[in-house]
């Protein structure tokens, strides 16, 4: 089945050797004692030394840095501890030392390690804009804003300067960092190829493949050559790059301090212009053009005065009058809803009479309905014992009578039969004839019973007909009666409906003229709460403006000599910005040429030395070099891709992609030493 499966490639003898040959050379192959327990260990090691190296570089590098940072949080600590004195020279010069000292020590808590920076700048400028607001609206407090704007012009423009600085700074910063990205993979690759074990083992297996005389293909030997060449003269040209770059990196070094020191320069700069904004004269000031309009909104804020106390005036007079109209209004509605509170509890007294009179007519009503039913039911039992007499005389005499037909069933039959049964014989007629006296003196003797139970049955008939009748008048009346009663009790009801109705809807009245006296009580509240706010604010705006007035006409004339001073300074200031500008330009310009030709010098300087070095070393020794350095970590099989995998029951090392193909062909047998192995065979290695 194996036979079966290998392919043309493996079935020719010219492309691998022999079973037998390989056994025979398989133990001087020394790659198995490399790829052993301590051979691995040695490649392990060599590797986590070369992996150490690289930490050693970088930890270097960072040391560099975080001297560098250290010294530019100095500067900025420094810088802060300035800023802080002068911001708080500001603050004593306009509110006082108290006030100052009431001040948070902000920059401590910026320090401190579990502060927020926010929350602390944000409670400063709190402080500090309630100090200004405190300090009185005069000339002074607002003085020399065209110098102000001047100069903060000029700020914008040095900021804007730092601005671009700082976007050239991380420009460089950034191509800095790709440069040191590929200077670092670059000296890996280079400690890789000097390692010693590494090109041990490359070699040992570059001599093993030429004593097994093993080639991939016959058609590959002529593209490996040119790869090696290309390879070389990749090798070169990323050393090249290399130096270059270090050296692009010493000379961007050299312009970022450059730039730092500059950036600091512009700030004592920025420093300096806002110390001479804070010290600007009184004369200045005067002779300002902010200062005349700040006038002229003085006499503005005067007339608005003016006319908002006579406001103020007609607004007290409607309150006055508002509240002798509210007043007028609640004394109408009390008295209204007093009214109409009497009048419904009048009602409501009468409508609890008639529901009370009505009660105890229908109590009475129904008092008298029970004595009828008891006396009716008492008749009803004598009439009903009296029948009871009655039936039974009248069984006793039912009695009687069944008993006189049975013994005179004979004789009836007799009667029935006929003339043709009647006895032939004066004895028998005799003896028939005392029967029917007998039957007629029984007959007789029985009708004055009769007659006595039929009249006693009559008088009884006679009487409950007579009662029924009596019964049935009285009951029309009584329900005639119970109407009235009932219309009376309805109409009643209705109308303590209707009243009871009107209650409510004069309580939701009630209610809501309760609301708008409370509403009206609440708004009259707010309005006086407003009109004694309004009263305290224009006592403390007539104080504030006697205050001002006062420092308005102490200032006037300080005004007037500031104006003047401020005029010539602003002529020098013009001068001294248009030659800053200037000079400003010309440096920029002059900064970037002469950063541009440093580059390019230190360039050039790194490709001469670098050409030197090759002219020097020559070039078939180097291309021997390079030579064998890709032939110890190149795989032997594609001539493509690193070695990164070897097989455990030969030791012999390929790419992954080589192994993967030849299984996945099943090509299950190296293609070195044409041993069996298996995907638990592989073993992944960094050389």
């Amino acid at each position: 089945m194996e036979d079966r499966k290998r392919t043309v490639s493996d079935a020719d003898g010219s492309t691998l050797p022999s079973p037998k040959r390989q056994a025979l050379d398989k133990p001087d192959d020394i790659d198995v004692d490399l790829l052993s327990s301590n051979g691995l260990e040695n490649v392990r090691k060599d590797a986590i030394l070369r992996q150490m190296k690289a930490y050693k570089r970088d930890i270097e590098v960072q040391d560099l840095q975080m001297n560098n940072l250290q010294g530019t949080v100095l500067k900025l600590s420094k810088f802060v501890g300035c800023f802080e004195a002068w911001l708080d020279q500001v603050v004593r010069d306009l509110g006082g030392a108290a006030e100052a000292e009431n001040l948070p020590d902000w920059p401590s808590k910026m320090l401190s390690e579990s502060s927020d920076v926010e929350e602390a700048l944000h409670s400063r400028a709190s402080s500090i804009k309630s100090l200004l607001s405190s300090l009185p609206r005069t000339a002074v407090s607002n003085d020399s804003d065209s110098q102000i704007a001047q100069l903060s012009r000029k700020v914008a423009e040095l900021r804007s300067e730092i601005t671009t600085l700082s976007a050239t700074k991380t420009t460089l910063e950034a191509s800095l960092a790709e440069i040191t990205d590929k200077y670092r993979a670059s000296e890996k690759a280079i400690d890789r190829l000097r390692s010693p074990i590494v090109a041990a083992v490359n070699h040992k297996t570059a001599s093993t493949d030429s004593k097994l005389g093993y080639s991939p293909s016959g058609d590959d030997s002529k593209p490996a050559s040119n790869e090696d060449s290309s390879s070389m003269k990749k090798l070169a040209d990323l050393e090249l790059s290399l130096t270059q770059s270090a050296a692009v990196i010493s000379q961007q070094s050299d312009t970022i301090a450059k730039l730092d020191k500059e950036v600091l320069e512009l700030q004592s700069k920025v420093l300096n212009f806002e110390s001479r904004v804070k010290n600007i004269s009184e004369e200045e000031v005067i002779r300002s053009a902010p200062y005349k309009i700040l006038r002229e909104k003085y006499d503005a804020t005067n007339t608005k005065l003016s006319s908002l106390s006579e406001r103020e005036a007609s607004l007290a007079a409607e309150l006055t009058k508002i509240q002798n109209d509210n007043s007028l209004f609640n004394s109408t509605v009390q008295s209204e809803l007093k009214k109409t509170n009497s009048d419904l509890q009048l009602q409501l007294g009468r409508a609890e009479q008639d529901v009370n009179r009505i009660r105890a007519a229908r109590d009475d009503l129904l008092q008298e309905l029970s004595i009828l039913k008891s006396r009716d039911t008492v008749s009803a039992n004598k009439e009903a014992i009296k029948l009871s007499e009655v039936r039974l005389e009248r069984i006793k005499q039912l009695e009687s009578e069944i008993a006189i037909l049975r013994s005179e069933g004979s004789t009836q039959n007799v009667l029935e039969n006929g003339t043709d049964s009647l006895p032939d014989t004066v004895d028998e007629l005799q003896i028939l004839v005392r029967k029917f006296k007998r039957k007629n003196s029984s007959l007789l003797s029985q009708l004055p019973s009769l007659e006595a139970a039929f009249k006693k049955a009559h008088e009884i008939a006679s009487s409950k007909v007579s009662d029924s009748l009596d019964k049935d008048e009285r009951m029309l009346r009584l329900q005639a009666e119970k109407a009235k009663a009932d219309q009376k009790y309805f109409t009643a009801m209705r109308a303590k409906d209707a009243l009871y109705s009107d209650k409510k809807s004069l309580e939701h009245q009630v209610m809501k003229g309760t609301d708008a006296i409370s509403q009206l009580k609440e708004s009259e509240k707010v309005l006086q709460s407003k009109v004694t706010n309004l009263l305290a604010q224009i006592t403390e705006l007539e104080i504030k403006l006697r205050s001002s007035e006062d420092i308005a006409s102490n200032k006037s004339i300080e005004a007037k000599e500031k104006s003047r001073n401020i005029e010539s300074l602003n002529d020098r200031i013009s001068a001294l910005t248009s030659e800053l500008h200037s000079f400003t330009t010309r440096m920029k310009n002059e900064s970037e040429l002469r950063r541009k030709l440093e580059e390019q010098l230190a360039r050039s300087r790194a490709e001469n030395e670098q050409r030197r070095k090759i002219a020097t070393m020559g070039g078939n020794t180097s291309s021997a070099e390079f030579e064998a350095l890709r032939s110890i970590a190149i795989c032997s099989v594609c001539s493509r891709n690193w070695k990164d995998t070897a097989i455990k029951s030969c030791g012999h090392a390929f790419c992954m992609e080589c192994a993967k193909d030849r299984l996945n062909a099943r090509l299950r047998k190296c293609p070195t030493c044409n041993q069996q192995y298996s995907h638990n065979d592989l073993l992944s290695i960094h050389l």
